[in-house]
């Protein structure tokens, strides 16, 4: 879904066989899984690969139960800032994880969010998939008046994750492994 129509029509037109997903949720993931297994003609390893995936979701679920919900803000991009809609497999993630979405209110996949908007939801921790040029904007917010009364920079309550939250495959497990652990250390300090 992230791509371009005309590349994929490109490809098409070359012969190279093209399957699109475009998952909404983690179950979606877990669809594409299947698909792409039978596809391949490996639909065992597929569905093991599912069954691990699942097996370790429950684990963090079991953890995260019963524990209060911190605020989050997942920030795809500073500038123009913009987050998670609702309706998105990262609204999944940060469920999964043990969050509230600051912007779950947000039915668009990618809302656009004015520093007013993020200062009025003012959330308790801002997560961010670790680029470089992620990091530096971030450190340049830091230095802005408006941004230093935000409960998550008052904090220093800032997550960056791999950029495997980003990506609606396998690894999005331990996407939603990492991030609550970040939330509910406490949660994970028996093992």
């Amino acid at each position: 879904a992230g791509n371009r129509r005309e590349t994929v029509r490109a490809l098409e037109r070359l012969g190279v066989a093209v399957y699109g997903i475009d998952p909404r949720n983690i179950e979606g993931i877990f669809r594409s899984i299947q698909n792409i297994s039978e596809l391949l003609g490996v639909s065992e390893a597929g569905a093991k690969l599912e069954a691990d995936l699942r097996t370790q979701l429950a684990a963090v679920a079991a953890r995260v139960e019963g524990r209060p919900w911190p605020r989050v803000l997942f920030v795809l991009w500073l500038e123009p800032l913009m987050s998670v809609g609702r309706y998105t497999f990262i609204h999944d993630v940060l469920r999964r994880a043990g969050a509230e979405s600051a912007t779950a209110d947000r039915a668009e996949d990618w809302p656009r969010l004015s520093l007013e908007e993020v200062i009025r939801r003012n959330p308790d921790y801002l997560v961010l998939a670790h680029s470089p040029a992620l990091e530096q904007q971030l450190a340049d917010l830091r230095q802005r008046p408006a941004w230093q009364g935000l409960r998550a920079l008052e904090k220093d309550h800032v997550i960056l994750l791999d950029e495997a939250v980003l990506r609606p495959g396998p690894r999005i497990a331990e996407a939603v492994e990492r991030l609550a652990r970040a939330l509910h250390p406490e949660a994970f300090e028996t093992q």
